[in-house]
């Protein structure tokens, strides 16, 4: 049988940063690389940012007006708003001029949260 010599030309060793410090410093930039060249990845960090702090939908069933109204006119200010939605029920107290829309996006109650 014939015998071959083999040999492996251009690899390069995977480069490693020296210090224990420094990779644990390039662990942030990693990681981000890595999320923005997985469209899905990126897709559910932007919806957990959205919920995290624009907030997450909920309709509007009830209000109650501060003072009374005749009939035929709108509701101008509110005393409070119920809303249903992805956190389950949420009376919201509109302040200043705000009005109670059919839709709204809540952001979460962090202290409710931290509570249970």
């Amino acid at each position: 049988m014939n015998d071959y010599d083999v040999k492996i030309t251009g690899t390069k060793k995977p480069h490693k940063r020296p210090h224990i410090i420094l990779r644990i410093l390039d662990a942030p930039w990693d990681l981000t690389v890595a999320a923005l060249k997985r469209p899905r990845v990126l897709m559910l960090l932007g919806g957990i940012w959205f919920a995290c702090n624009v907030g997450t939908p909920h309709i509007g069933s009830e209000y109650q007006c501060r003072y009374p109204t005749r009939p035929g006119q709108p509701c101008q200010s509110f005393n409070y708003c119920i809303y249903h939605g992805f956190q389950g029920r949420r009376v919201v107290v509109p302040v200043g001029g705000e009005t109670c829309g059919l839709f709204k996006l809540i952001p979460p109650d962090w202290e409710k949260l931290a509570e249970e």
